[in-house]
């Protein structure tokens, strides 16, 4: 497996080729595809939103969707 750490996130290759991005939050792992390749696109994809999205996850403002959204405004309230 090859692991690559970029802007906070794991980036993890495994054996089939793909490259999985991994983050942590509270002890609890979540990974998820990128469905890519190379390095390069799998970067370029977490760019293209991905890397808001996890800290919007991490800061509590978006959780899975078993649980109920908090906009900003709601969190700052």
């Amino acid at each position: 497996m090859r692991i690559e750490r970029y802007k906070g996130i794991s980036l993890r290759q495994y054996k089939n080729g793909h490259w999985y991005y991994h983050y942590t939050i509270h002890a609890k792992t979540f990974k998820k595809s990128l469905k890519t390749t190379k390095i390069g696109e799998a970067k370029a994809k977490l760019d293209s939103g991905l890397i808001d999205k996890v800290n919007r996850v991490r800061l509590g403002l978006e959780i899975t969707q078993d649980t109920a959204r908090t906009t900003l405004l709601e969190a700052v309230e």
